[in-house]
């Protein structure tokens, strides 16, 4: 006869107890406001409210006391409270930023290694391709020739990793990519089926995944965001100074098959 009300002990029942019942009980009736309490916390405790509840009024509190509003609200709280969420996202910004760190100098190690090396051995002046795409499916960052790296080919050191990698990993897979691209890359393949090329392979510790790939992993003895500038400097060079010559006699190889393309 319309006198049931489908209610639900979480959503329904519990907030009505805490918010209606309680705070309307009488002072003299003390044994309700006990049982009531203790209800109420066998409640929270059965759909896990306790902790949150409790983490939630402190948090809250804490904000009120910061924002000076612990003694209530005036026109100037009111306008800084307005303010925070512009704050906080100029906050969040930095963070972005100060995450990168470890990134960047990643990056500028590996660009300045690479430019004083391609110099010395290929006598070329421009920048060396240090081109990375930390986010997607299929994160990398490559190291290469601008005369070796375009639309119709691209061979080039390969790191495999995510931005975490830096804060996350001890071990980086790095790659020697012989990519398709123009009918010349069969002929350096061919070409590097060589005693030379197998040796350098093997000093470097890669291994065959196929005709264009070979790869290893490079093992760090603390994650990379943790160490500091020196021992990032050390890692990285330590590593390129092992891996430059297999780049470099790859190089060598377009050249004879290229001159005369």
């Amino acid at each position: 006869m319309g006198g049931f009300v489908e209610s639900n002990y979480c959503y329904d029942i519990l907030p009505w107890l805490k918010e209606d019942v309680l705070p309307n009980c009488k002072l003299k009736d003390d044994n309700l406001v006990s049982a009531l309490k203790q209800y109420i916390d066998h409640l929270e405790g059965m759909f896990d409210q306790r902790n949150s509840n409790v983490m939630e009024e402190n948090l809250k509190n804490w904000l009120k006391e910061k924002l000076g509003l612990q003694h209530g609200w005036t026109k100037e709280n009111y306008q800084n409270l307005l303010e925070i969420p512009e704050t906080m996202r100029r906050i969040n910004e930095k963070i972005e930023n100060i995450k990168r760190e470890p990134h960047e100098s990643f990056r500028k190690i590996t660009t300045d290694f690479w430019q004083d090396y391609f110099k010395e051995q290929f006598k070329i002046l421009d920048d060396p391709i240090i081109y990375d795409r930390l986010f997607g499916k299929d994160p990398y960052m490559i190291i290469g020739l601008h005369k070796w790296n375009d639309d119709a080919r691209m061979i080039h050191l390969e790191w495999k990793m995510v931005e975490e990698a830096f804060f996350a990993e001890r071990a980086i897979p790095l790659w020697l990519h012989i990519e398709p691209g123009s009918k010349p890359v069969d002929e350096i393949l061919d070409k590097l089926d060589d005693d030379e090329f197998k040796r350098l392979i093997a000093e470097t510790g890669m291994t065959f995944v196929d005709r264009k790939r070979y790869v290893t992993n490079i093992s760090l003895d603390k994650e990379f965001a943790f160490m500091d500038g020196e021992k990032r400097k050390e890692f990285l060079c330590k590593t390129y100074e092992k891996y430059a010559p297999l780049l470099k006699y790859v190089y060598e190889k377009c050249e004879e098959v290229y001159k005369n393309d």
